[in-house]
């Protein structure tokens, strides 16, 4: 009687621990822990790549939503890998950028290169600029360059700023501290008109503090 072969043990996923280390191997190659030699990889692939976040990752071996993970962990933190990794993301995005800028602002459109042969002169040809295609990846890129774009809180123009602070008028702090400075440069005869400010106290404000 041929003897039976033991029953093969299976996880509790209903999966054999074989075919499980398998698959989990398989994961493994994406990478899971931000350590300093994945993160010189990261900066220096979205450096030199000059491409969305989720192809630096895929490129090094991170699944983008982990690459997600670790950015919106730095943002909230300071001094850590994670943090680093934010600002340097940032930084590196932010050059990309200014880059293109300077592109699309550069108003030369043709330039005359010569080529040299033996130290002499040989040929000359022009070559055409064209920013079109710079503009049409900033559109892609950065949602601020795109038709439809609302601005978020911190994103919104400084001369919007400027315009709604003007039809507001004036905040009862910086009334006040203005006729406190004019109250210390009044002749003598205007001076008791500003002096009642040096005694206003202004309600609490947001804090519960009085300024």
């Amino acid at each position: 009687m041929t003897p039976r072969k033991p029953a093969r043990r299976k996880s509790k996923m209903g999966r054999s621990p074989s075919l499980a280390q398998t698959e989990r191997d398989a994961l493994g190659r994406l990478m899971t822990a931000l350590d300093e030699p994945l993160f010189e990889r990261l900066t220096e692939m979205h450096r030199t790549g000059r491409d969305f976040r989720n192809v630096t990752a895929l490129r090094c071996g991170v699944h983008p939503k982990m690459l997600s993970k670790w950015l919106r962990k730095g943002e909230s933190e300071e001094g850590t890998i994670h943090a680093r990794l934010f600002l340097a993301f940032g930084q590196i995005e932010g050059e990309i950028r200014a880059g293109y800028i300077a592109e699309i602002e550069n108003t030369e459109t043709s330039r005359e290169e010569t080529t040299f042969e033996n130290g002499l002169p040989a040929r000359k040809v022009v070559v055409q600029r064209r920013t079109a295609g710079v503009q049409w990846l900033m559109e892609k890129r950065f949602r601020q360059y795109r038709a439809d774009w609302a601005p978020k809180e911190d994103e919104t123009e400084i001369a919007f700023m400027l315009a709604e602070q003007q039809t507001q008028g004036l905040s009862l702090e910086a009334a006040l501290h203005i006729a406190r400075e004019l109250a210390k440069n009044m002749p003598e005869q205007l001076r008791p008109i500003f002096e009642a400010a040096r005694w206003v106290q202004l309600p609490e404000n947001a804090h519960g503090q009085q300024t």
